[in-house]
């Protein structure tokens, strides 16, 4: 009789052990349980690592290369020298023009060798046909302002004439001498043969002429 019992309560537990497990496996799911994490190991891996920041990212389809290409570069500064030396060609001869639009009383030797002018109160010289000029000496500027016409007759020779007689002569180009007036008198006009005959003329008609470079002067009728 007791072995009858033992066995029933041995099949009565297995019955209630099967019926728990079958009620564990119904047993709903909370809603507020967190889900598990499906994402691939890789993904995780990723998201853990730390993220470099502050270096902007390239605009889709930028092309970097073309963009450097396209910035426009600096125009290399023009040194002083440089710059001077332009605006002394660009505006050479401009300041020709204008240093001969001032200049009074251009002579010129026969060849055009020998040149002389007025720039101011200055007289200056060339013996290269007007390339360079050089001032002139013996002559004083309230002389220049007397001086109303010129010659020359040859290369390094020229006359000048002026008011109250005046007469300044040159036998080298550039050193002048007055000389002695033939009368104090306006002159107006000179014609010369060479360095030491010359024969001068006033406003009033009268003329002297001189064969000693101007020491003494006869009046010519």
């Amino acid at each position: 009789m007791r072995r009858r019992v033992a066995g029933q309560s041995s099949a009565t537990l297995d019955r209630s052990d099967a019926s728990r497990e079958q009620t564990a496996a119904a047993r709903p799911v909370p809603m507020n349980e967190p889900a598990q994490d499906a994402a691939p190991a890789e993904q995780k891996a990723f998201a853990a690592a730390p993220q470099v920041t502050g270096v902007p990212a390239p605009a889709a389809g930028a092309n970097t290369t073309a963009q450097a290409d396209a910035t426009p570069r600096p125009q290399a500064a023009t040194s002083a020298p440089e710059r001077s030396r332009l605006e002394s060609v660009s505006a050479g001869p401009q300041l020709a023009q204008a240093r001969a639009v001032d200049a009074r009383l251009p002579l010129a030797s026969p060849d055009g060798a020998s040149r002389w002018r007025i720039v101011g109160t200055a007289l200056e010289v060339s013996a290269d046909g007007g390339v360079t000029w050089l001032p002139a000496a013996g002559v004083t500027p309230a002389e220049l302002a007397d001086v109303t016409s010129g010659t020359s007759p040859a290369r390094g020779v020229s006359w000048l004439v002026g008011r109250g007689g005046l007469v300044l002569v040159t036998t080298d180009g550039r050193r002048f001498t007055r000389t002695a007036p033939p009368a104090p008198a306006l002159l107006t006009a000179v014609e010369a043969m060479d360095g030491a005959i010359a024969v001068v003329r006033a406003s009033d008609g009268r003329a002297w002429r001189t064969v000693n470079a101007g020491r003494t002067w006869v009046a010519v009728e």
